[in-house]
């Protein structure tokens, strides 16, 4: 992904953005940005994308959200309601429903977070951009705009993905034309989702046309501010969250991997035993952070009992330098024992004959 936005953008950015302000420009937030300004997200992506709100203030963009952004938002949330998956709590997945179930937010508080869910975007004073756009009914102006998307985001709902390119063919719409300067920009779609952003950059035709993405990275983004105010202070905490979103597990291979392995527990195939086996030591969790969407395909039941034999094996090596490292602490404890009484023994034998 960073040799893709290098190749975006590998002309002179510093030069590019020199004086320019960006008061003309719209920034339309994804739903992933969104949830994370109001405070539903893990704090890996909440507080980057905080900082990075008000470095857009700072700058005089205009923030705004579409009201189909906030459709899909509910949407998610209404699903949590409803979410029957369990998420290790230790184990970290992409997911708000994941986030949520860590915060032990009931389905009454998801209930009433929806209904005062556009007070909370006012309050970030982002402004509900109306538009005439169901993302349940709409058709892309792109004939294979669905084809070109499922190769990046093969798991994806249909209404998700409407959303994504309803979004994406709004800001073109905005534009009317091609730009090839960002300061140019008169709109945006904010988002830290880099597969969207790739096939933004690949398939919409900007990697040939050398023209700016109608879908820009949030990470990128904050690169872009600092590069022109580099005095502009990011904290500590803020770059390092950011570096650690790169280890959450994506939640379709995480939907995936949970699905494998009910069904497989309700053929009796594996039981309770082997889920911890696979559970234990993070074991499961470096495997799936390892895979993308695009990696979806590759979990299956197969998947699960090689990587459950897998688990069980490197289980019985740590139990078996455990049992091995008890016998070690046993045989020294004995032998310091051993040699203790022996010094009482000699010390006493010593006092007897000095009596």
């Amino acid at each position: 992904m960073g040799s893709l936005i290098s190749l975006v953008f590998s002309f002179n950015i510093p030069s590019l953005i020199k004086d320019k302000e960006f008061a003309h420009c719209q920034i339309f937030l994804d739903t992933n940005i969104l949830f994370s300004l109001v405070g539903v997200h893990f704090k890996e992506f909440s507080e980057p994308a905080k900082e990075l709100l008000n470095l857009l203030k700072k700058y005089c963009f205009k923030v705004k959200v579409f009201d189909f952004t906030v459709d899909e938002a509910t949407r998610v949330l209404n699903k949590c309601r409803k979410e029957r998956r369990e998420y290790p709590p230790d184990m970290r997945v992409n997911s708000i429903c994941a986030n949520l179930k860590k915060l032990n937010w009931t389905k009454q508080d998801i209930e009433i977070f929806i209904g005062d869910i556009e007070n909370k975007i006012s309050e970030l004073d982002v402004e509900i951009e109306p538009t005439d756009i169901d993302v349940q009914k709409y058709t892309p102006h792109e004939d294979n705009a669905r084809d070109t998307m499922e190769k990046y985001k093969p798991s994806q709902p249909l209404v998700s993905q409407n959303h994504d390119i309803a979004a994406i063919e709004k800001i073109e719409e905005i534009r009317k034309h091609n730009i090839r300067r960002i300061e140019d920009a008169n709109a945006l779609f904010l988002t830290s989702d880099g597969k969207l952003s790739e096939y933004n950059f690949i398939e919409r035709g900007h990697r040939e046309n050398g023209t700016i993405c109608e879908v820009v990275l949030d990470r990128f983004l904050t690169s872009v501010l600092w590069l022109k105010h580099p005095d502009v202070e990011l904290s500590l905490e803020t770059l390092i969250a950011t570096c650690y979103r790169d280890v959450f597990i994506n939640v379709r291979i995480w939907e995936k991997f949970y699905d494998s392995v009910q069904e497989l527990k309700q053929k009796n195939v594996i039981r309770e035993k082997d889920i911890s086996s696979l559970l234990w030591q993070e074991y499961i969790e470096d495997v799936l952070c390892n895979l993308d969407e695009q990696d979806a395909d590759k979990i299956t039941q197969e998947f699960v009992l090689t990587k459950t034999k897998e688990a069980k094996g490197v289980t019985q090596i740590i139990d078996k330098k455990k049992k091995k490292s008890r016998r070690t602490v046993r045989k020294a404890t004995t032998r310091n024992r051993n040699a203790t009484t022996g010094s009482k023994c000699t010390k006493t034998e010593y006092i007897d004959t000095i009596s």
